[in-house]
């Protein structure tokens, strides 16, 4: 890993001897038709130039997660890449091939991926969750059989004339409601979704995760 993306860089570059990585999971369909799904988990070099950072023989696929349907958790697998980037974040020694060895070190600096995908990778439902969202803790409110997330006047300055204009109903005076933060997450799931009161293990995740008995070190919640 280490040999082969130091070429890429300048001589002179500050993360030479560190190296940034990006997580990255979706589901995709290998056949032309049919529902059968498989999810690969990609990691990309950050350090890399984006043109060379999204080329496939330079991404590092850590995992495929086997059909034919979506998993119910991604926690179990995860968990494996945890143990890899723990590994790399305490520091590797490569060797090179002229003498000598140089020490370096790999970072998990950030993951994306889409609204679902997201939800699956951080253990929680998500969307259609009475908690859904993944940055604070608004509460949804069912209607009809769906949840829906209002009150969006609570993120309004204090004193926007939006918040008691009559048109829009009565006077909204909440506060935003708490931002969510990773260590709050982790303390969360953690606990088995206890903590803030809003945080609990889903039939799908919870589950899985008494089968495991294990989270995903980094980030994750149940809700």
């Amino acid at each position: 890993l280490y040999g082969g993306v130091r070429r890429y860089l300048p001589p002179d570059h500050r993360y030479r001897t560190d190296i940034g990585l990006a997580y990255s999971t979706d589901g995709v369909n290998p056949f032309r038709s049919g529902q059968y799904t498989l999810w690969p988990m990609v990691v990309k070099i950050l350090n890399l130039k984006p043109a060379l950072a999204s080329r496939t023989a330079l991404l590092i696929l850590a995992g495929v997660i086997h059909g034919p349907k979506k998993p119910k958790s991604l926690q179990a697998y995860q968990y494996c890449l945890t143990d890899e980037l723990d590994l790399g974040y305490r520091g590797l020694t490569c060797e090179l091939s002229g003498g000598g060895a140089f020490r370096f070190r790999t970072k998990l600096c950030l993951h994306t991926c889409d609204g679902p995908a997201n939800s699956a990778v951080t253990n929680q439902q998500g969307a259609g969750a009475l908690w859904g969202c993944i940055k604070c803790e608004i509460e949804g409110a069912t209607t009809l059989g769906r949840v829906l997330y209002g009150g969006v006047r609570r993120y309004l300055p204090p004193d926007h004339r939006y918040r008691t204009d009559p048109a829009y109903g009565n006077p909204e005076l909440r506060t935003p409601p708490p931002i969510r933060t990773i260590e709050d997450s982790r303390l969360q799931a953690m606990s088995g979704g206890a903590g803030a009161g809003h945080c609990r293990l889903g039939p799908s995740g919870g589950e899985q995760e008494a089968e495991n008995g294990r989270h995903f070190k980094h980030q994750g919640i149940g809700q």
